[in-house]
């Protein structure tokens, strides 16, 4: 119960920073893109709450390497999309079919890594 509680409140943390980097920008790239630092490069997760699929919309400043993975709250990996991908810069769509990982109703966080920046949005699954 304690580790549950940790990684619940390190997922709270994380989300909160993500949350002020885009107060202190204020870029807003497209509807569907919310800026989350600096660099530009930015992740969204789309229908949001979702039932049989979401689309992950990520943009990207440069060329990068990225990993994109889907998290319990619990901590584990439940989907890996993207595994130290070397993308050009530009805007990316990927769908997340829940049948496909067997992503069942529940809460998640899908995590991007670009490079060394993490980006961090939640996933509700119904």
């Amino acid at each position: 119960m304690e580790k549950l509680y940790k990684s619940m409140l390190f997922l709270w943390i994380l989300m909160a920073l993500n949350g002020s980097v885009q107060a202190h920008t204020g870029i807003r790239m497209t509807p569907f893109f919310t800026s989350s630092s600096d660099q530009g490069n930015t992740l969204e997760v789309f229908p949001n709450p979702a039932t049989v699929k979401a689309t992950l919309g990520y943009r990207l400043s440069g060329k990068s390497t990225v990993t994109i993975r889907v998290i319990d709250l619990s901590g584990r990996q439940i989907a890996v999309i993207l595994n130290k991908q070397v993308l050009a810069a530009g805007q990316y769509e990927t769908d997340l079919e829940f049948a496909k990982y067997r992503i069942m109703p529940g809460m998640y966080i899908v995590h991007m890594l670009v490079d060394k920046q993490s980006v961090s949005r939640k996933l509700i699954v119904q």
